[in-house]
C-alpha cells in the first residue's frame, strides 16, 4: 500500500483510477479486435476506439485517493469490450500488442468496459459474480445482470449474499438491487432468506489493500416490498425496512413454540416494540413487545423496555394474562387456584444522575397476587431483590455518603416494613492525627411501619415506630515487618420506641429494652503474602512447569460488652488462610502463569453458642449482628409475618457455632477443573454443607459437569428433611451434524428426580434445528420445545435460545 495514514471508509474517499492491466488466463491466449467508432462525423475528436477481447482473461486496476492511499480491484471474464478515447492512443495496432503481451492502459484512456461470461469482480473480502456487467470507469458506476454480491460480517462471522436480477453499483460502496434476495447461504435456494422488490445497500467497510482483510464494518440497508422466506415459501411480508445489520430491522425479535403439561401448547413471540409502533428506537434503549398464548393458561401480552444514557438508566416491565389455569409451585404446592382470572405485574426501576454527585433511584412494583411472580418469573422470585415501591436519594463524595429512603407497600398480599422516611450517613476511613488513627461511622434512623399481608397475623403490638442506630469505630493501624496490626474500639447505640429489643443471644425472650449500648474491642491482623518457589517441579501428566506456593494468613479477634441482655453479641476469633499453587502453562513461546490450586480456609470460634445451629457464615468477615436489618429474611415468602433477622428480634443470626469453612478449586488442565466447598460444624461434629463438582472439556466432541450438593439439616416445611442433589450435564457431538445435550438432577435424600432434560441439535448449512424434552419432577411438569436458528442471526431464532451458542 502506498501512502500513509489510516484508510478512510469508502464514502469519504475521492478516488481516481491510476492504471488498468490485462493478462490472459488460458494457454491459447486471447483474441483482440479493434474498431473505430465515429460518434459524430462533424466532431472527429469524439471518436472512440473499441477493443473486443475474447478469451478468459484477468484484469486489475487500482485507484488512489487524495492522500495517495491505494486500493486494488480485480476482475475475470470470458469476453470484454473496452471503449477507449481515440485521441489518447498514440500508436497503431494496440490490439495486437494486448493479444501478444498484455498491456497497461492509461486510466485517462479507458472510458467504458463491458464484460460477459462468468464475470467475477472482487475488492478485498467483497466480491461480485454476474453474467454481464457494464462498468463506467470515469464515473465509477457499474450495472450487473443476474448478479450476486458477497460480503462478510466479521462481528457475526457469517457471509452476506445479495442476489438480484439487476444490481447497480455506485462509487464502489453503494448498491441498488431489484428483484433481490438477501441471505447468508451460498445455495441458490437458501433455507432462510429475505426477498425484496428493491434493496439499497451502503457498505462502508474499510479494506486493507495489501491483505484484503476487512475492518471497521458499517452497513446501511433499505428494503422495499420485503418478505421473509423459508426455502421458496413466504412466511412474513411487510412494506419496507431499514437497518444497519447490527440488529435486523424485522419487527419480529424471536419465537418459541412447544407443549408443556403446565402451560399446554405454547406460543411465545417477542417483537421490537418501537418498530411495531412505527417509531425509531432511541439510542441506548431496547424495547420488546411480548405476545403469548398458553393452551392451559390463556392469552398474554407485555412489554419490557430497557434504556441507558449518560444521565439516567432503568427498565419498565409489564405483563398481563387472562389465566384460566392452576398454579404449580412445588411438589406439595400444586393445583393452587389463583385469586383472579386476570393476573399480571408492572415494575419500573429508574436511576437519575444529578449535579453535585446526587442521584435519585425510584422503583414501583405491582403484583396482582402473591403467587404470580413465583409462577411466571421463577428466577426473579428466587434470586433477585424484593419487589418494592420507593424513592432513594443518595450523595457520595470522597469517603462520605448520605442518603434517605421513602418506601411504601403497594401489594396488600405482601408483608413489608415501610420507611417513612429513613436516613443514613456513612463515613469511612477518615484519617486522624496524620494517619495515626482511622475513624469509621455508620448512622441510620427514621420512622418505620409494619404492614402485614392480608392473610398474615400481626406479630407486633406497634404499627409505627421510630428507630435510631449509630456505630462508630476508631482504628490504630500499625506495621511490624510484613504484618499489619489494627487494634480498634467501637461503640454502638440502638434506639427502638416500638417493641424494642426483645430477644437474648440464645434466642430466648428477654425484657424489652428501647435503648441499648454495645461496646466492642478487637484486633485485625493481616500479613503480606509470602511464597516459596519450586522450579524443579515438572510433570507432563499434571501439566506442571515449576511451582510457586503463595500463602496469606489473617486473624480477627473481637469481644463485646452490652448494657442489656437483649443486646448481647457473640465474642469471636476468626482465622483465615488463603493459599495459591501457581505454575506455567501454554506454548513454549507464550508461557503464562496460572493458578493450579486455589484453597481458602476460614475457622471461627464463638462464645455464647446457640442451642440450635445454622449454616450462616460471616458477612464481609464481620462477626457483628446488626441492630437493624430490614431486608434479610423479611418478605422472602409472601405469607411470612413481619420479621427482621437482626438483633432486635433474633439470636440466630450469623454464625451460631464454632465452624470450619473451606473452598477449593483445582485446575488439573486448561480443560479440566475440580471445585468444592464445605461447612463443618465443630460442635456437633458433622458436615452441614458440602458441594463438589468437576468440569471437563474433551475437545472437540465432549464437555460435561458432574456435581453434588449436600445439605443434611434443611427442612422445607413439606416433609423433606435434608437434601443431597446429584447433577450431571453433558454436551456430546455425535458427528459434524448432530449434537446431544443431556442434564439430570436427582435428590438421593428425597429419593426422587428433580429435573431431567434431553436435547438433540441438528446442524444444516447456516441453519440449526433443535428438539428439547424436559421433565421437572419438583413441579410435576413435562415440556417439549422445538427450535431453529440461523447461524450468526440469533434474533431470528425460534425457541431453544440457550443452545444457540453450542458449537459443532
Amino acid at each position: 500500500m502506498s501512502g500513509a495514514g489510516t484508510p478512510k471508509s469508502n464514502s469519504e474517499l475521492t478516488l481516481r483510477p491510476i492504471s488498468i492491466n490485462l493478462a490472459p488466463l488460458t494457454p491459447g491466449g486471447i483474441q483482440v479486435e479493434q474498431t473505430i467508432l465515429e460518434a459524430d462525423p462533424n466532431s472527429p475528436d469524439d471518436d472512440r476506439l473499441c477493443l473486443t477481447i475474447i478469451g478468459r482473461m484477468y484484469l486489475w486496476w487500482q485507484v488512489e485517493d487524495e492522500e495517495r492511499l491505494v486500493r486494488y480491484f480485480d476482475l475475470q471474464a470470458d469476453r470484454v469490450v473496452l471503449f477507449l478515447d481515440k485521441k489518447g492512443i498514440k500508436q497503431a495496432f494496440l490490439g495486437d500488442r494486448i493479444a501478444q503481451t498484455g498491456e497497461v492502459l492509461p486510466s485517462d484512456v479507458v472510458h467504458l468496459m463491458y464484460m460477459a461470461g462468468d464475470v467475477v469482480a472482487s475488492e478485498g473480502a467483497r466480491s461480485l459474480k454476474c453474467e454481464e456487467m457494464v462498468f463506467n470507469v470515469r464515473e465509477r458506476t457499474a450495472l450487473a445482470v443476474q448478479a450476486e454480491l458477497r460480503s462478510f460480517d466479521l462481528k457475526r462471522n457469517i457471509p452476506i449474499y445479495l442476489r438480484a436480477e439487476q444490481l447497480l453499483s455506485m462509487m464502489e460502496d453503494r448498491f441498488v438491487a431489484t428483484d433481490a434476495v438477501l441471505t447468508t447461504s451460498e445455495f441458490h435456494t437458501p433455507q432462510v432468506s429475505f426477498s425484496a422488490a428493491r434493496i439499497a445497500l451502503v457498505d462502508n467497510t474499510s479494506v486493507d489493500a495489501m491483505t484484503g482483510s476487512s475492518s471497521d464494518q458499517s452497513y446501511q440497508l433499505q428494503m422495499e416490498g420485503v418478505g421473509f422466506n423459508w426455502y421458496q415459501y413466504g412466511l412474513l411480508k411487510w412494506p419496507s425496512m431499514e437497518t444497519d445489520l447490527e440488529v435486523p430491522d424485522t419487527p419480529l425479535k424471536g419465537i418459541s413454540v412447544g407443549n408443556d403439561s403446565l402451560w399446554g401448547e405454547t406460543l411465545e413471540t417477542r417483537w421490537y416494540l418501537a418498530r411495531v409502533l412505527g417509531l425509531k428506537e432511541p439510542k441506548g434503549s431496547d424495547s420488546t413487545l411480548m405476545l403469548d398464548y398458553y393452551g392451559k393458561r390463556g392469552p398474554a401480552a407485555g412489554i419490557d423496555v430497557e434504556y441507558d444514557t449518560d444521565d439516567y438508566f432503568g427498565n419498565i416491565q409489564g405483563y398481563v394474562i387472562k389465566d384460566w389455569g392452576l398454579d404449580r409451585l412445588g411438589r406439595n404446592r400444586i393445583d393452587l387456584d389463583p385469586p383472579h382470572d386476570v393476573r399480571g405485574r408492572f415494575k419500573v426501576q429508574h436511576r437519575q444522575f444529578l449535579p453535585h454527585d446526587w442521584q435519585v433511584s425510584t422503583e414501583l412494583s405491582y403484583l396482582s397476587d402473591k403467587n404470580f411472580l413465583e409462577q411466571y418469573e421463577r428466577d426473579e422470585f428466587n434470586s433477585e431483590k424484593e419487589q418494592e415501591t420507593l424513592i432513594h436519594i443518595k450523595r457520595i463524595t470522597g469517603n462520605q455518603g448520605f442518603s434517605f429512603l421513602s418506601k411504601a407497600r403497594l401489594n396488600n398480599h405482601q408483608s413489608q416494613i415501610e420507611e417513612l422516611p429513613t436516613a443514613r450517613f456513612n463515613w469511612t476511613g477518615q484519617s486522624l492525627f496524620n494517619n495515626a488513627l482511622t475513624f469509621h461511622s455508620n448512622t441510620y434512623g427514621g420512622m418505620l411501619r409494619y404492614r402485614y399481608a392480608n392473610d398474615a397475623a400481626a406479630t407486633s403490638t406497634t404499627e409505627s415506630f421510630g428507630v435510631f442506630y449509630t456505630r462508630n469505630e476508631l482504628d490504630m493501624p500499625l506495621s511490624w515487618g510484613k504484618t499489619k496490626w489494627v487494634p480498634y474500639v467501637a461503640g454502638t447505640l440502638g434506639l427502638d420506641n416500638g417493641d424494642g429489643f426483645t430477644t437474648s443471644i440464645d434466642d430466648q425472650a428477654a425484657y424489652s429494652e428501647r435503648d441499648v449500648l454495645v461496646g466492642e474491642a478487637g484486633l485485625r491482623l493481616s500479613m503480606q503474602p509470602f511464597w516459596r518457589v519450586y522450579p524443579e517441579t515438572q510433570s507432563r501428566v499434571l501439566d506442571l512447569d515449576g511451582l510457586r506456593h503463595v500463602v496469606q494468613p489473617g486473624l480477627t479477634l473481637v469481644s463485646y460488652t452490652a448494657s442489656e441482655d437483649a443486646a448481647e453479641q457473640r465474642d469471636a476469633a476468626i482465622l483465615s488462610l488463603r493459599q495459591r499453587w501457581q505454575t506455567k502453562r501454554g506454548p513454549t513461546h507464550r508461557r503464562r502463569v496460572v493458578d493450579w490450586i486455589r484453597w481458602n480456609t476460614e475457622v471461627v470460634f464463638l462464645n455464647n453458642k446457640a442451642s440450635s445451629a445454622t449454616t450462616s457464615q460471616l458477612t464481609w468477615n464481620d462477626p457483628t449482628i446488626q441492630m437493624f436489618d430490614l431486608y434479610s429474611g423479611f418478605g422472602l415468602l409472601n405469607s411470612s409475618p413481619v420479621l427482621s433477622l437482626d438483633r432486635r428480634t433474633s439470636g440466630l443470626v450469623g454464625p451460631t457455632q464454632h465452624y470450619l469453612y473451606s473452598d477449593l478449586a483445582v485446575h488439573l488442565t486448561d480443560s479440566t477443573a475440580v471445585v468444592g466447598e464445605g461447612y463443618y460444624d465443630m460442635v456437633a461434629g458433622k458436615v452441614r454443607q458440602l458441594n463438589m463438582g468437576i468440569s471437563h472439556v474433551r475437545w472437540p466432541d465432549l464437555s460435561y459437569y458432574i456435581g453434588s450438593r449436600y445439605l443434611p439439616d434443611i427442612n422445607n416445611g413439606y416433609g423433606q428433611q435434608g437434601s443431597h442433589a446429584l447433577t450431571l450435564a453433558a454436551t456430546y457431538r455425535l458427528n459434524p451434524r448432530y449434537a446431544l445435550v443431556v442434564s439430570q438432577q436427582f435428590d438421593t435424600d428425597y429419593g426422587e428426580s428433580i429435573r431431567s432434560e434431553f436435547s438433540l441439535l441438528r446442524k444444516y448449512h447456516r441453519l440449526n434445528y433443535g428438539f428439547t424434552f424436559s421433565v421437572d419432577e419438583s413441579l410435576d411438569r413435562t415440556s417439549i420445545v422445538f427450535g431453529l436458528w440461523p447461524e450468526g442471526v440469533s434474533e431470528l431464532g425460534l425457541g431453544l435460545s440457550r443452545y444457540m451458542d453450542v458449537g459443532f
